[in-house]
């Protein structure tokens, strides 16, 4: 699910000794599953547990999140990174604007998600995007390259 690096967890529960008693984290994904999805993480104070959050615990705190965000922040990771340039908390989830698709799912879901959660990625930052037309009976991919709209 979730991974938080040490360092991360040190951070948190930092900020987490100066809230109320019981306050923990929330990680959470607003737009879930679309382009313009962001990823964030919160103060979870113990009366705004929802009963169909997910609790993730781990050694220094908990993490809540909410039923909606959770599939996609499979393979997350919350890290603390401190350069000579100061300190900065990143927070890395690959399937937040497409849900990860299983192993056993067609082929065209399976090609269709790495090319958005990896490829796409990728070309934005040159100012293009690919898109999957079709898969052929013989199991060829045909791509439309174009410029990022």
């Amino acid at each position: 699910m979730i991974r938080i690096t040490d360092t991360a967890q040190e951070h948190f529960a930092k900020l987490l000794a100066n809230q109320e008693e019981g306050t923990q984290i929330r990680v959470f994904v607003i737009n879930p599953g679309t382009p313009t999805a962001e990823c964030g993480v919160s103060y979870c104070p113990p009366d705004a547990v929802e009963a169909t959050d997910t609790e993730l615990k781990f050694e220094k705190l908990s993490a809540y999140i909410d039923e909606l965000s959770k599939p996609y922040l499979d393979d997350a990771e919350i890290d603390f990174v401190t350069d000579q340039l100061g300190s900065q908390l990143t927070l890395k989830a690959p399937n937040a604007k497409m849900r990860k698709v299983d192993d056993n799912a067609p082929l065209m879901e399976r090609v269709e998600y790495v090319l958005q959660s990896q490829i796409n990625p990728q070309l934005a930052g040159h100012g293009g995007r690919v898109t999957l037309m079709e898969i052929t009976d013989d199991s060829l991919a045909i791509l439309q390259f174009g410029r990022r709209l």
